[in-house]
């Protein structure tokens, strides 16, 4: 039982570093480059010199945007994985909060724990603290 009350703690320490790291801004400068380089592909009134000029560097933004991204959700990952392992070594629990992470229906009720929590937290604090 203890596994599944420190599964929801981290559950909701995950939510509060989603909302904390710029995902948001990330994913949005991801598709403002992504349109940008669209445009550049599929306009006829733009030269190819200029277009082997310019695609390359959109490339390279995205590439570092792309990881950017990927480096923060590992970090997110990591940092609750080894909350959950230390918490197994501290408090032997049954299940074990590593278990309760990688059973699939508990997923979903991480899940739906998460999206209550987002709700709650946007009623009690407003929409204003967001990025």
């Amino acid at each position: 039982m203890t596994g599944y009350l420190f599964t929801a703690l981290l559950t909701v320490l995950a939510v509060e570093c989603f909302l904390c790291l710029p995902f948001l801004k990330c994913g949005e400068n991801l598709l403002e480059i992504l349109k940008r380089s669209m445009r550049v592909v599929t306009s006829k009134s733009i030269s190819d010199c200029y277009k082997e000029v310019v695609l390359p560097h959109y490339a390279k933004i995205l590439m570092k945007e792309t990881l950017y991204l990927l480096t923060m959700l590992v970090s997110v990952f990591l940092l609750l994985a080894l909350c959950a392992f230390w918490f197994d070594k501290m408090v032997f629990s049954n299940p074990t909060t590593v278990e309760v992470f990688f059973t699939p229906l508990n997923w979903l009720w991480m899940t739906l724990l998460s999206i209550s929590y987002l709700s709650i937290r946007s009623k009690l604090l407003g929409d204003g603290n967001r990025d």
